[in-house]
């Protein structure tokens, strides 16, 4: 049996707790009838951001059919945000700038509706004007009208019992009268369900009613109860061939919501309706040379001059402890293999470097652009965190075309000590106001993946080459092309992990 959740997707933002999860009315519906075995599909328009791609894996994971699911570039994903105190949900506000909007019913989407045993949508759908396309379907269509008043209008009732064989809603605190005669009204021509947290749930019907009585729990998260609810109970009805406009034995009816209510009750024991907060990344913190632009074989060419002038050369081993490392570090390298004093080398480097400067320009990595661009419109932050100074990155930046693309840059000049001290990415971290755990560390030198690594982030060596030294044990992985860092980090967008 084929159930089709149609509707809405979002995030539930529980703020007090700093945890999201997927929510929305038909993405839970659909997750919960794949849990109950059946065969299940999503049917709903996705943003292009960060937590649709979760979304979308997540159903994925739950073996939910998503494929006929649009996606809109640029745009974003409704965000829920909410308190949760001893289980219950205070709502906070919605955030819903750039927000996707609903599905638009198309022959394709109605295709998908034809296919169906069973319809599941709701109010949250934001799809009312498009109701009539339900009417005439073969399938059992269930609608949630929710718990908000303003949603129960004479003329939403009248649409509404016009398409579906079920109506649900969640009693709340508000007006029990009000309440009644809506139910008397839907009652005259569907099967109506009313949720009422740990009191008995009724049911009424153009020929009686009745009151089944609710597993008593302790709720942990009543996210997701009454989809729960109302996917049992479709399903359940459905497998028993109802629609409405047949008689109902009650005994059926009763079996059916108990066991609907024993699967909601269970919904409320697990946080966030199933227990899968987003913990992908939040953020990209990016060295820069070497990893924005080809400077490290430059800075390479400057050392070599700088020592050639004195009948020197670049031993390997000098060569490879200075790449990637910082400038006080450099100096004292230089100053070693020289015979003078870091502080003498500090400006000899300088006036040769201002003689010399780096040509940015002609030395940007393939794939800089196309990543970051994606990356912002996946909605993550980007930083630069890099041991050179401010005036070379700043630089960097005009000469490359990325200004504007990173919303924050740490230098050498921003910290007291630089890689393979952490210091530089947890500032950009604290900058970016993200936990340095939700951050995703690009660089080239084992000064950075140790300095990523220690911060807390996760660590990637940006190895170009086979000359570019070897990564250790601290790298969670190594990428030698920008669309390779890309697309691992969408992989762990989609998955939620990190």
């Amino acid at each position: 049996m084929r159930i089709l959740a149609l509707g809405d997707n979002v995030v539930d933002v529980y703020r007090n707790q700093g945890v999201t999860y997927p929510g929305g009315n038909a993405l839970n519906v659909a997750v919960n009838a794949a849990r109950l075995g059946y065969d299940a599909a999503y049917l709903g328009a996705f943003a292009s951001d960060a937590y649709a791609s979760f979304l979308q894996g997540f159903l994925e994971r739950e073996g939910v059919d998503v494929t006929a699911c649009p996606v809109v570039s640029g745009t974003t994903t409704k965000r829920c945000v909410e308190d949760v105190v001893e289980g219950e949900r205070h709502f906070v506000c919605v955030e819903d700038n750039g927000w996707v909007g609903p599905l638009v019913l198309d022959k394709a989407a109605c295709a998908q509706l034809d296919m169906a045993d069973v319809v599941c949508t709701s109010v949250n759908a934001k799809m009312d004007g498009q109701l009539q396309v339900l009417a005439g379907l073969s399938a059992l269509v269930a609608y949630d009208l929710g718990e908000k008043e303003k949603y129960r209008t004479p003329e939403q009732l009248a649409a509404v019992a016009q398409v579906a064989d079920i109506v649900q809603l969640s009693a709340g605190d508000g007006d029990q009268e009000a309440l009644e005669k809506v139910v008397q009204t839907l009652a005259q021509q569907v099967l109506v369900v009313v949720t009422r947290g740990s009191d008995p749930t009724l049911l009424a019907w153009p020929d009686g009613r009745m009151e089944v009585a609710v597993r008593p729990v302790r709720p942990r998260d009543t996210m997701g109860a009454g989809d729960a609810h109302l996917t049992a109970l479709a399903c359940g009805l459905a497998e028993k061939g109802w629609r409405r406009g047949q008689g109902v034995e009650p005994e059926t009816l009763r079996s059916v919501a108990e066991h609907a209510g024993t699967w909601a009750a269970q919904a409320c024991l697990t946080d966030g309706g199933f227990q899968t907060p987003y913990e992908g990344p939040l953020a990209v913190v990016y060295d820069m040379d070497g990893v924005l632009v080809a400077s490290e074989q430059a800075w390479e060419g400057i050392f070599r001059a700088l020592l050639a002038a004195r009948g020197l050369g670049l031993p390997d081993d000098a060569r490879r402890d200075l790449y990637g490392c910082s400038d006080e570090h450099e100096n004292e390298v230089l100053g070693a293999l020289m015979g003078l004093a870091p502080q003498e080398v500090a400006p000899i480097k300088a006036a040769y470097v201002q003689a010399h400067p780096i040509d940015y320009a002609s030395i940007g990595i393939p794939g800089v652009h196309r990543a970051t661009r994606r990356l912002r419109e996946l909605g993550l932050r980007l930083a630069i965190a890099t041991s050179s100074p401010a005036a070379d990155a700043q630089r960097m930046l005009a000469e490359r075309e990325l200004e504007g693309v990173f919303d924050v840059m740490v230098t050498a000049q921003d910290v007291e000590k630089t890689k393979p001290d952490p210091a530089l990415y947890l500032c950009a971290a604290r900058q970016l106001g993200v936990d340095p755990s939700r951050c995703v560390a690009v660089d080239d030198s084992p000064y950075g993946v140790e300095a990523a690594h220690r911060a807390g982030m996760y660590a990637v060596h940006f190895a170009q080459s086979d000359a570019t030294p070897a990564v250790d044990a601290l790298a969670r992985c190594v990428c030698r092309t920008h669309d390779e860092v890309l697309d691992m980090i969408e992989q762990l967008v989609r998955n939620g992990s990190r």
